[in-house]
């Protein structure tokens, strides 16, 4: 008996049979986001590292970098950098 498929069709079929993969033998822990006053020293950091001409992405990608075990959130991000140097957020704006 002759199936006339393909071999990716094979692998296809076969990919969809095997089980999903188990996640690294438990569960990953969510990054968690760190206290205001932490996250507005952090960020006041950066700032005072790089000066005015970041901007929040690269502050995010700058604060993702150093510390990998939080998580930044974007609006909390902005708001200190807005708070910290105001004429400088709104000329990066």
């Amino acid at each position: 008996m002759q199936l006339n498929c393909t071999p990716r069709r094979i692998q296809q079929i076969l990919a969809f049979l095997r089980p999903p993969p188990a996640v690294s033998a438990g569960f990953s822990p969510q990054l968690q986001s760190p206290p205001a006053d932490a996250l507005f020293e952090m960020v006041s950091r950066e700032i005072q590292r790089h000066g005015d001409y970041y901007g929040v992405q690269m502050l995010l990608g700058a604060l993702r970098q150093w510390h990998p075990e939080h998580h930044f959130p974007r609006r909390a991000v902005a708001a200190a950098a807005a708070a910290l140097r105001p004429e400088a957020y709104r000329a990066r704006r």
